[in-house]
């Protein structure tokens, strides 16, 4: 008679362990996003989430671990979402400057709309500023973010019969930093805002629609 004994997780224990993790994580983004990173505690997280300690750290080993398994997370829902708005918007073929600025605008409207994540990130890259442990993993996650946007960029762009002019990834870091500098500075207007604010016809938006143009050119058959 075997004695071997099967010691893999039942389905139904890999199944719950992964809703515990969702629920924390889901807890973690609305406590980040109300009090901010550095002031939110474990103890909070679990209350939002109606688990104890000791779930928390079956999970995770501590907040930077949630931190960093959670961005992955959004990061994902973020460029798919992003993807599929991009697409919508984006003609099939022979793009003109004003098809370039509409999906410019659409973009920037979602990103504005994804403010409780920014700030998030931007509170995070602060903390990153002042550990250089916590600086690592940043850098880690943002060189993966910016990988996996210059991915997005080219299927996107080939799609509508255009290509990237030089380096896909310096190129995505740049729209990066120009998309959340906007981001910030809308954040800051408020919802109040009208007109040119509320829409980012502003300087920075002439901005990132003149380098997509800059940097763009039809693909070659």
């Amino acid at each position: 008679m075997s004695t071997d004994v099967d010691v893999s997780p039942p389905a139904a224990d890999s199944e719950r362990r992964r809703r515990t993790r969702e629920r924390l994580m889901d807890a973690a983004f609305e406590v980040f996003a109300e009090v901010g990173v550095h002031t939110a505690s474990v103890e909070a997280i679990c209350e939002r989430a109606g688990f104890s300690r000791g779930a928390f750290y079956s999970n995770f080993e501590s907040k930077e671990e949630l931190f960093f398994a959670l961005s992955d997370r959004e990061v994902d829902k973020t460029l798919a979402r992003a993807t599929d708005i991009a697409r919508e918007v984006f003609p099939t073929s022979a793009p003109n400057g004003e098809d370039v600025a509409e999906v410019v605008r659409t973009m920037i409207q979602f990103v504005r709309g994804e403010a409780n994540w920014h700030r998030i990130v931007a509170e995070y890259r602060l903390l990153a500023m002042r550990n250089g442990d916590i600086a690592t993993r940043y850098l880690d996650f943002t060189r993966r973010l910016n990988e996996r946007v210059g991915d997005m960029l080219e299927t996107i762009t080939l799609g509508a019969g255009l290509r990237f002019v030089g380096d896909i990834r310096l190129i995505s870091r740049t729209l990066i930093a120009l998309s959340s500098a906007i981001t910030e500075e809308q954040m800051l207007v408020g919802e109040g805002a009208t007109g040119a604010e509320s829409t980012g016809d502003s300087l920075d938006f002439d901005a990132i629609v003149a380098y997509v143009h800059l940097v763009t050119e039809p693909a070659e058959d």
